[in-house]
């Protein structure tokens, strides 16, 4: 059962997951490089919006930090759940294999 449908998020277009799916290629911080306080804290209330593009940026900085070895045990297991809940999502838009999806996040393009 759907919970309030306030909880739903719209999904984007194929056009701009492919968008998306191309940032990955940058391996630079988008978000992550001046906050104030707990950076896991900030990245969980960034997911917390929502909102597609945010959790896409939250995805895309921690794999960047986990490649770069610069990830906590939080973080990494916020990395697994937006990994678990958008990998899926990303596939069934994009008409690409969930491997295929999972290659491009972690940068095996």
């Amino acid at each position: 059962p759907v919970g309030n449908e306030s909880e739903l998020r719209k999904l984007p277009s194929k056009g701009t997951v492919e968008k998306y799916l191309n940032m990955f290629k940058d391996q630079e911080v988008i978000d992550c490089q001046e906050i104030d306080g707990s950076r896991y804290k900030y990245l969980k209330e960034k997911v917390s919006q929502s909102k597609f593009k945010a959790s896409i940026e939250v995805l895309h900085d921690l794999c960047v930090l986990k490649k770069k070895r610069e990830i906590s045990a939080s973080e990494r297991k916020l990395l697994n759940s937006l990994e678990e809940k958008l990998v899926p999502e990303l596939s069934h838009i994009s008409d690409l294999g969930q491997d295929e999806v999972q290659n491009r996040i972690h940068f095996v393009a």
